[in-house]
C-alpha cells in the first residue's frame, strides 16, 4: 500500500476497504479548475455514499476478470 496520507477510509457494502488520500482530496476533488470544488466540507456526506448508498445499479458492461483487491482508492488522480 501507499505510504501517502490517508485522509479518510470506509468500507462498502460488500465489505471492501476503501481509502482517499489526503493529496487526492485537497490536489485533485477541491480543484477549482477540474475537481469538484462543490464537495468541499461534504466529506462525511460522501463516505457515506460509499459505506451506505441510497441506490446501486447493476454495472451492464460484460464482467471482467475478477477483482480480487481488498482496498480501492477512491479518486486517485
Amino acid at each position: 500500500m501507499s505510504h501517502r496520507p490517508i485522509l479518510a477510509e470506509t468500507m462498502t457494502p460488500e465489505g471492501v476497504r476503501v481509502v482517499l488520500f489526503e493529496g487526492t482530496w485537497v490536489g485533485h476533488v477541491l480543484d477549482r479548475q477540474r475537481g469538484h470544488p462543490e464537495l468541499e466540507g461534504h466529506l462525511d456526506v460522501v463516505l457515506v455514499a460509499v459505506s451506505a448508498p441510497d441506490h446501486r445499479e447493476r454495472d451492464p458492461r460484460p464482467a471482467r476478470e475478477p477483482f480480487s483487491r481488498s482496498t480501492l482508492v477512491l479518486a486517485d488522480g
